[in-house]
Parts: C-alpha cells; sequence; structure tokens
C-alpha cells in the first residue's frame, strides 16, 4: 500500500549556488531577548565542560527561514482562508478575494478563541500585547476522518490566521522539522558527533533509581543526570525573539509578543503511524508535544505566552484531548480544495529528497555543502529525475544505497547519476513481480 505525506509544504528561499551560507553554520552567541525567564551566563565555568544547552545558540538559517514566522511577517503574508461574514455571498467573496482559496463561517473560527484569557480588558483584541493563553495546548480536526490532501494546508492557514489574528508569532513543526532540529543541536551538543537517536534517548532519559539502590549509586545517578542534555525547547520557543531582531522590534516588545507552536500532521507522532514506521522513526518523537507542554508550564513565564496548537484529520490522534473541530463552507469547491488540496504534486518528490538530504548529511557530518540542508531546493533536478523521485516514497534501504552512491561530495553530476541508477534498478526489479508470459499462456 502506497504511504503518502499529504503534508503543507512551506516555500524555501534557500539557495542552491553551491556557496556556504555562513549563517547556517552551528554557531553560539551571545543572549538575546528572551521569554519567560533570564539567559543563562556563558561565564558559568562549572557547567563548561558539560554538554548541555545551557548558553544560547544560533538557530540555523533553515530553521528560522522555514519554519519560524514572527508577527511583523505574518501581517504581510498571504494566507489561502477567508472567514465570511455572515451574509456575504460566495460571489462577491470570490470576486473581493481573487485565487483559489479556503473559506470558513466566523462561528466556527471563532472556537479558537476559547484558548485566550479573557479579562475585563480583553473583550476585543484591541491591546493584542496583552494577549494571554489560558490553556497550554489544543487540538484541531476535522469533520469525520478525511485522508485528504488540502487537509494540511487547510490547517496551517487557519493556524497562521489565527496568529495573525491575535499578533502572534508562530513555529511550525513537521516531524521532520523536529528530527533536523534535533540533529543540529546533536552536532552542537556533543563534541564526538553524537547521532541524533542516542543525543535526544539521554535528553528523555528516565530515573530509574529505586529506594534500594545505595548512596554511591545514588550519587552516581545525580552525576549522570547533571550531565544529561536538554532538549532544545528554549532555543525553538525563543527562535521568534532572535528573528525579530532584525525587524526593529524592540526587546520589551518581542518578549510579551505570544508565540504559537504548531505540529501539523500530529499523527506522525504516534506509534501506529504508518508513515512514521515507514521512515523508520525512533519512538522519541511520540513524546515531543507532551514534553513541550511539560516544559513550557514548568518554566516561569512561559505558560501563558506560548499556544501548542496541533492539527491532523486522524481521528485517533486525539485520543487525550479534546480537539477543536474547524471545516471550511460545504459546497463544491471547498470540499474540492480540502480532498484534492491545489493541485501540488510535489509532495513526494520533496519528502523524498528531504530524506536523502539528512541520510547524506549524517553519513558525512563534516559536509558543509548547502545542498544537503532541510529545504534545499534541487532546482538542478532534470525530468527523468524529478520523474523518479515523484513517482512513490522510496524506503529507507533504497535512500541509503543512493546517498552513498552520491558520496561525501555531493556533487550535482553524482545526485542526477544516482537517482538516475535508482530508478532503473526499480524498474528492473519490478519485472521479477511480474507474472511471466509463459505462465499466461
Amino acid at each position: 500500500m502506497t504511504i503518502l505525506p499529504w503534508r503543507y509544504r512551506r516555500k524555501s528561499k534557500k539557495t542552491t549556488s553551491g556557496i556556504p551560507d555562513p549563517a547556517s553554520t552551528p554557531s553560539i552567541e551571545q543572549p538575546g531577548p528572551q521569554i519567560g525567564g533570564e539567559a543563562t551566563s556563558r561565564d558559568d565555568t562549572k557547567n563548561r565542560d558539560i554538554p548541555q544547552m545551557t548558553r544560547s545558540i544560533k538557530a540555523p538559517a533553515w530553521f528560522l527561514e522555514n519554519c519560524v514566522s514572527t508577527a511583523i511577517e505574518l501581517k504581510s503574508r498571504h494566507i489561502p482562508l477567508v472567514v465570511r461574514e455572515p451574509g456575504l455571498s460566495e460571489e462577491s467573496t470570490t470576486s473581493a478575494f481573487p485565487g483559489r482559496q479556503f473559506q470558513m463561517e466566523p462561528a466556527i473560527y471563532a472556537a479558537l478563541h476559547a484558548a485566550i484569557r479573557k479579562s475585563g480588558d480583553q473583550r476585543e483584541l484591541s491591546d493584542r500585547k496583552s494577549v494571554q493563553f489560558q490553556k497550554t495546548h489544543v487540538s484541531l480536526h476535522i469533520p469525520k476522518q478525511r485522508s485528504s490532501k488540502g487537509a494540511p494546508k487547510f490547517f496551517q492557514a487557519i493556524v497562521e490566521y489565527f496568529a495573525r489574528d491575535i499578533g502572534a508569532h508562530l513555529v511550525s513543526l513537521s516531524i521532520d522539522d523536529v528530527d533536523d532540529i534535533a540533529e543540529y543541536f546533536a552536532l552542537i551538543a556533543s563534541n564526538s558527533g553524537e547521532e541524533v537517536e542516542s543525543y535526544v534517548k539521554r535528553c528523555f532519559a528516565e530515573d530509574e533509581l529505586t529506594d534500594k539502590e545505595s548512596t554511591l549509586e545514588a550519587t552516581q545517578s545525580v552525576k549522570k543526570k547533571s550531565l544529561k542534555p536538554e532538549f532544545p525547547f528554549r532555543e525553538i520557543l525563543e527562535a521568534p525573539l532572535r528573528k525579530s531582531e532584525d525587524q526593529s522590534l524592540s526587546e520589551h516588545a518581542a518578549s510579551r509578543t505570544p508565540v504559537i507552536i504548531h505540529f501539523p500532521d500530529a499523527h506522525h507522532y504516534s506509534s501506529y503511524d504508518s508513515y512514521r514506521r515507514y521512515r523508520g522513526y525512533d519512538g522519541w518523537q511520540s513524546t515531543i508535544v507532551s514534553r513541550l507542554r511539560s516544559f513550557i508550564t514548568s518554566s516561569s513565564g512561559f505558560a501563558d505566552r506560548i499556544l501548542v496548537i496541533s492539527s491532523s484529520y486522524v481521528t485517533a490522534s486525539y485520543k487525550t484531548t479534546n480537539p477543536i473541530v474547524v471545516a471550511p463552507l460545504r459546497t463544491k469547491d471547498q470540499l474540492d480544495l480540502l480532498q484534492n488540496g491545489d493541485g501540488n504534486n510535489s509532495l513526494v518528490r520533496e519528502d523524498n529528497i528531504r530524506i536523502l538530504q539528512r541520510k547524506l548529511r549524517r553519513n558525512y557530518t563534516r559536509s558543509s555543502n548547502p545542498l544537503i540542508e532541510p529545504y534545499a531546493e534541487w532546482g538542478f533536478l532534470e525530468e527523468a529525475q524529478s520523474v523518479v523521485l515523484t513517482q512513490r516514497l522510496m524506503s529507507e534501504q533504497e535512500l541509503e544505497t543512493v546517498a552513498e552512491q552520491i558520496g561525501e561530495g555531493a556533487r550535482v553530476i553524482d545526485v542526477l547519476r544516482a537517482i538516475s541508477t535508482a530508478g532503473r534498478r526499480a524498474e528492473l526489479l519490478e519485472t521479477w513481480n511480474e507474472e511471466p508470459e509463459e505462465s499466461k499462456k
């Protein structure tokens, strides 16, 4: 059975010129403005040799460009969603808002505002700097379980619209984004180039000490816990503040701006998800949302400024939450847009490229080739190679073989040759699944 990753893709603006981008190089910088807490001093000599995320980390350029949208950016962004006022006809809406986009009644959209804490001066969102959340997590769902191509884009449009409405920053994290940002911080946290799975397992390791263990064992356990790295939740939450530094936003205003963290396709974080199993993801991803929520509630100043929104068309994703059910207008055009998407057929190709880039980075950790960075567009692909990558989701073994054939340099000519070889190999092996002509007689 073909597994389709119907996910909303953010358009990359990353260069494919082959010239390394200095902004994408892992580095440690001076602490900037923070949400709900003081920056840890860089002069803390006690923790100098501990591989923890205690110093201010500069987020990678690909993450800021593709996953982080500041409140200023959202103000000028075209969001493919129109919240129709009562009595406004579909024809007048179409003429007022050209282009194919989702349409929603205000009564449906208003449910999202239940996450906002109401006060005497907050009946209307006139003072957007005072927006606070009374929940840490809400889930978005659509009526029934519809495995539709347009659902991820519909959810993303709603979240972007809501963030712009309340003047919030937005961070969108697919399961691939989470894996790639973990890889980035794992390389910084460990001088030995620790693998991502090992790094995150140490981040999420539970204290297994029992009452029967000796004092020596307890001392060793405390020492081991002090060496345990911290998953970069704070750096993820503060990424919009770092990006907004270049947008003339004062430190005070930046620190008070609410932040929304969106997890699209939340079912990919569940153990039963077929895509997650197919891609070989380990179990740690399934705890990311709950761990982030715990971090927010336990950190001073975060709780009422951060809202986690997860969205999915799979009903089973919401066993422990009360989902907010949303839907566009029930018209022929809107149903078609929800079920079939906007005609973008490149999602499978982009998914294969994203996984292949990750394998190349992990096989050759010292490479600084911008072509293998997350979201780097492969505009150099010819039609033959694009067809190979678009036909189906390639298996982990296939992509690993392609990565090995490309090699450390990741030259364009090697990429083209390896993909063409993979396509031809798949064609030849497929013939063995066909019934021989002799047996048909």
